[in-house]
This record gives C-alpha cells, structure tokens and sequence, in this order.
C-alpha cells in the first residue's frame, strides 16, 4: 500500500515537474536552474540519507515506513510550496478546443502531431525504466547479499552520480538547448 501511494505521488510529481518547467522556466534559464535544482537536490538528498537512513535501516522490517513517509512529507511539503506559484497568462489567444472527451483531445494530439508520438514514446520508454529501477536495486540485495547499510550507499551514490549528471547536463542545455540536452539525460 505505502509503496503504490509512493508510485502515485512520484508520477505526480514528475507531471508536475515537467509541467512547471516547460510553463514557468524560461527557456534561457532552464539549464541553469535545472543544474542548480539537481545538484542542491543531490546534495540535501546525501545529508538526509547520510544522517537519517542508516538508523532507520536499523529497525525491524528495514525501517521502510519511516522512509516513505519522509519521502511522502517531502513530496507533501513540495505540494504546499507549489500553491505559492502564479502563472501568469499566456501572451496569445487560446482557440476554443471542442472536445466532447478529455481522451478524445489526446487521441487527436497524437494523430496530428509526429513530434509529440515521438516524445510520448520517449517518455513511455523513460518510465518503464524508472519504474523498473526499485527492482534492480532489490535484486541486486538479494542476488550480491548486501545488507541494509549499503542500501544507504546505494542511496548516496546513485544522488551524487544524479547530481553531478544534473550540472553536466545542465551545460550542455545552456550551450547547444534543450534537445540534445533531452537526447544525453535519456
């Protein structure tokens, strides 16, 4: 149960994500900003794992509750901070869209539109393997015998490998945009 609450909410989250970068971000800053968010992110990520993760791995049954729900308050707490964001209106006129079905309108987007197919199958493929990646790393325990620590190191390598891509690829955004930007971090 804690763990599909916690699917939902990360595929809220990065709707949300998405959404908010490609509406709010103006294009010259998304690089820049995406590299800074991800590095800080990393980095407040290795504190909270480095300090909290390892006694919590501790306790019976892996501590996995109390990872979760800190996991869930952050996304709660991230949640509230985006109330506080106003988007400011469109410059151009909106045309009325007549759709009699909200699946309607996204069948037609994607009849319509090649390059958006293409990014939908991106995208689809992107979160097979994001959904896919908690089970490697349960494999990986069971099959090389690890115990709860290194799950922590797990944690800490795989932000800082996160973080560091994240300035990496925040350059390339800055200096040739945002596709091939898109093309590297697939």
């Amino acid at each position: 149960l804690l763990y599909g609450i916690f699917s939902c909410c990360h595929g809220v989250n990065q709707l949300s994500y998405s959404t908010l970068q490609g509406k709010l971000v103006p294009v010259r800053l998304r690089g820049r900003l995406m590299a800074l968010a991800t590095f800080s992110g990393s980095a407040a990520a290795i504190l909270f794992a480095w300090w909290l993760m390892g006694d919590w791995l501790l306790l019976p049954g892996g501590g996995f509750t109390f990872i979760f729900g800190f996991t869930g308050l952050l996304f709660a707490a991230a949640a509230v901070l985006a109330l506080a964001i106003r988007e400011h209106p469109d410059d151009h006129e909106r045309r009325a869209a007549v759709v009699d079905h909200p699946l309607r309108g996204a069948v037609n987007v994607l009849r319509s539109d090649a390059n958006f197919r293409k990014l939908a199958l991106v995208v689809m493929f992107s979160v097979v393997g994001t959904v896919l990646f908690p089970h490697y790393q349960a494999m990986a325990r069971e099959e090389l015998h690890l115990v709860g620590g290194n799950l922590m190191i797990w944690v800490i390598v795989q932000n800082a490998a996160v973080g560091v891509f994240g300035l990496l690829l925040g350059w390339v955004i800055e200096r040739r945009g945002e596709r091939l930007g898109l093309r590297c971090a697939v």
